[in-house]
């Protein structure tokens, strides 16, 4: 006999939720403000296998306005021990509004991490002096500042005084910069450039090295987003995405709500189908897409329709509080509507695009001010429309499979605590398990510290009621599956899918696991479009480890099938290659033939890399002169090096043949003793871009070993050769003058 109360209990037991229980591994009080909005970042700043969590916070003030703790950035280690600290300098002088002179100014952005300089090491960019507490940021100067890996500053550019006063025309304080800064090579010139957007109403586009500007574009209203990057039209150029507010002004013809650019990067507004005037069209800045709310919440894309092309999806914002704003927009890449999804509550929080139930198609995941968390499938359908506690949810959600079933959890923080929800909008940990107490920001879920089980970090504030000292909080998350699946581990710079990409080519043609430095260099390269998946891919193919492994030809092709398509070869397409080989074709040649496929390009793609970059020159002779560095040196080029040569190549000053001396006559290279062999495979990997032939380099090897020609008429052999001067070509250089 079945027990009908135990079945019914059983039944009911199965049809709830899996709940994920955690457990605190650490809290730390910190020495500073309150952390207010900014959320968790997590980078392995050291190379040390282990993430640091980074975590900005603006300065505490006493009831009469007098700055009591500083407000800064703070780098903690995995442990919760404090890896080191920095603060920024208020104005100079007394604020204009308290009339005090305060120390520090508030951070107020999510950190971003690249390698600006090409040095060996991550530095780190960080925007300040836009303080939404109630503190309102007195002294605060706002800006963007260059951080090296260790703290220490190494620019800060200055935003301007746009804002606030009696007028609104400036109150004596830069403006504040809330969205992160973003690094990318937007004009394809081989170089990054920071960009970012301030209260100060500016585009900005600097360079990253040095902070100096390149270009800035006045959108004539404040800015609070982070930009976002994306080739839209799918023509190798990137374009800057841009929510923003709009002013009732009747000479201007605008009237108060949002507006949403698409910026080319070289700061036009030519993209069709977001190109149109949205006020008097003497006013060219006033282009793209209007709302009826402003803007606060930032753009992201995703090809969620798998047309090929990107759409924009983004929320609204919070100034006018009576019904405006409620909705999310999706756009066409080509300008046209695709859904607007309808919500409870204003969207200030940045949506998220994931495929949260894992049939293989993107969904979107907001959150509104009414505390409600929505999930709309591809077709703009519902999938769930959650609301646990009704405090309004400024964060944008996370999502990563923490219970290993396939699905992604959502995380977000509201009110004084983080909330996880299930694939079905379920609340899956326990009430009040995860208290923050006060916190706006977004959390971050990592296994920081390699153990197997992951990590949920977030900011807080410490109880009493004035919460005016940050907290920063470390859960385990007990049953949690570090190999399982990530839409978005943290607010900016979850790249895991880059780290795929890049972790795919080292297990494909390397054999083996990327090391944290290598996977570190690649995806921050991939990361800021300093490189496209094409030169990643040549940079793997050309390595001396790969070139020193001899594979014969059907091994090669069956590697680039592998790496570059993601399968195993069809007997049509390897005969085709090796036929291809054995009549003379260079690897560098059957390589292109795999990078400028159809097939690379869609799997680059869903990696959300580029496939291919349109360099200017200097970028493509960069690309050229690399190559030496790392098949002749066996390293990467120095930042000197690399634009002295790049300079005279590209000025004519020498042709491809004095470079290749250059580096083959070196004190570098000339040092290390070379067997004839050793020395005739780095002339084949750096002058042929391939491994030798056995008949070439036996004939080689025999004339030097002879001596019926020395090293350097050797050399002279390969400079003069046709595939040297095709190679040089196909770079834009003269082989030999």
């Amino acid at each position: 006999m079945i027990n009908k109360t135990l079945l019914s209990i059983y039944l009911t037991l199965i049809s709830q939720p899996f709940l994920i229980a955690q457990s605190t591994v650490w809290t730390k009080t910190l020495d500073f403000g309150p952390i207010i909005d900014v959320s968790v970042a997590l980078y392995d700043i050291d190379n040390d296998g282990k993430d640091e969590i980074f975590i900005g916070t603006v300065k505490a003030l006493d009831g009469s306005k007098n700055e009591i703790r500083p407000a800064g950035l703070i780098c903690l280690e995995d442990d919760g021990s404090i890896k080191w600290t920095r603060t920024f300098p208020a104005i100079d002088g007394a604020d204009p509004t308290t009339g005090k002179t305060y120390n520090t100014t508030s951070v107020t952005s999510t950190p971003f991490f690249a390698n600006i300089d090409d040095d060996p090491e991550m530095e780190i960019i960080v925007g300040v002096g836009a303080d939404i507490s109630f503190n309102g940021g007195p002294g605060d100067k706002g800006g963007v500042y260059a951080l090296e890996h260790d703290g220490s500053i190494k620019w800060f550019h200055q935003s301007l005084d746009t804002i606030g006063g009696a007028s609104n025309i400036g109150d004596g304080k830069p403006d504040g910069v809330h969205g992160s800064p973003i690094v990318y090579d937007i004009d394809n010139d081989g170089e990054r450039e920071v960009i970012y957007t301030s209260w100060d109403q500016y585009l900005w586009i600097l360079d990253a090295a040095t902070g100096t500007v390149e270009r800035k574009l006045h959108l004539l209203d404040t800015i609070w987003s982070t930009p976002a990057i994306a080739d839209l039209n799918n023509d190798k150029k990137e374009e800057i995405l841009i929510t923003a507010d709009i002013t009732t002004n009747a000479t201007v013809g605008t009237t108060t709500g949002g507006i949403f650019h698409v910026i080319s990067g070289f700061g036009v507004q030519n993209i069709p189908g977001f190109d149109q005037p949205v006020a008097n069209p003497s006013y060219e800045v006033l282009r793209g897409k209007y709302e009826e709310q402003p803007l606060w919440s930032s753009p992201v894309t995703g090809d969620i329709d798998k047309d090929g092309f990107l759409e924009i999806v983004y929320g609204t914002g919070n100034f006018f509080q009576d019904g405006r704003g409620e909705y999310i927009k999706v756009w066409n890449h080509d300008g046209t509507l695709k859904f607007k999804l309808d919500t409870i509550g204003r969207t200030f929080a940045t949506p998220l695009i994931a495929d949260i139930d894992n049939d293989g198609n993107l969904d979107i995941v907001a959150a509104t001010w009414d505390g409600y968390i929505y999930a709309w499938d591809n077709h703009g359908q519902v999938i769930f429309s959650t609301r646990v506690d009704g405090n309004p949810i400024l964060s944008s959600p996370i999502a990563v499979d923490i219970n290993g079933n396939g699905k992604l959890e959502i995380i977000y923080s509201s009110g004084q605590e983080i909330t996880i929800l299930d694939a079905n909008g379920n609340r899956v940990n326990g009430l009040i398990s995860m208290l923050t107490h006060s916190y706006l920001g977004s959390p971050a879920i990592k296994d920081i510290d390699n153990n197997g089980l992951l990590d949920l970090i977030s900011g807080g504030t410490t109880s009493e009621a004035s919460h005016n000292q940050g907290v920063v909080y470390r859960w385990a998350l007990s049953g949690s599956n570090t190999n399982a699946r990530v839409g978005k581990y943290q607010y900016i710079g979850s790249n895991t899918k880059v780290e795929e990409f890049v972790s795919r080519f080292y297990q494909e043609t390397l054999n083996r696991t990327a090391d944290v430095t290598g996977l570190h260099d690649w995806t921050e390269k991939l990361v800021t479009g300093a490189y496209a998946g094409a030169d990643i891919a040549r940079g793997f193919i050309f390595s001396k480890e790969f070139t020193d492994k001899h594979y014969g030809n059907l091994d090669f092709v069956t590697i680039l099938f592998k790496a570059f398509f993601n399968r195993n070869p069809d007997d049509g397409g390897l005969n085709y290659w090796l036929t291809q080989l054995n009549d003379g074709a260079t690897e560098a040649k059957v390589l292109d033939g795999f990078l400028f496929s159809e097939e690379f390009t869609n799997l680059t793609r869903s990696f959300n890399i580029k496939p291919t970059k349109e360099l200017s020159t200097n970028g493509v002779i960069e690309t050229f002169v690399q190559r030496f560095y790392e098949s002749i040196l066996g390293r990467p080029s120095d930042s000197a090096g690399l634009s002295d040569w790049v300079n005279q190549l590209a000025s004519g000053t020498k042709a491809g043949s004095d470079i290749a001396r250059g580096f083959i006559f070196s004190e570098e290279f000339t040092k290390v003793s070379r067997t004839s062999t050793e020395y005739v495979k780095v002339l084949y990997a750096a002058f042929f871009g391939r491994a030798a032939d056995p008949s070439g380099l036996n004939g080689w090897v025999s004339a030097i070993d002879s001596g019926r020609l020395s090293r350097e008429r050797v050399l002279d052999g390969f400079l003069f050769s046709d595939e040297f001067s095709a190679l040089s070509q196909s770079y834009g250089i003269i082989a030999v003058k």
